[in-house]
Formats: C-alpha cells, sequence, structure tokens
C-alpha cells in the first residue's frame, strides 16, 4: 500500500517537471519569435 503511494508521487512529481520543462521552452520560443517578427 504505501509502494504504490510513493510510486504515484513520484510520477506526478516528474510529469509536473516535465510540464514546467515544457512551458518553459514553450515561453522562449514564443519570446524568440516576437524578437524576430519586429525585424
Amino acid at each position: 500500500m504505501l509502494d504504490a503511494i510513493v510510486q504515484q508521487a513520484t510520477i506526478s512529481e516528474q510529469s509536473q517537471s516535465s510540464l514546467f520543462f515544457v512551458g518553459y521552452c514553450r515561453q522562449w520560443l514564443a519570446a524568440i519569435s516576437a524578437f524576430f517578427a519586429r525585424y
């Protein structure tokens, strides 16, 4: 029972960090495209 709870917590932590990374990359891509759109 405890192992399943720990495993679930680890999975949710990993998905949160990957979502954060994807959001971070999208912010950078949006900033770069906005920068090039000006010139």
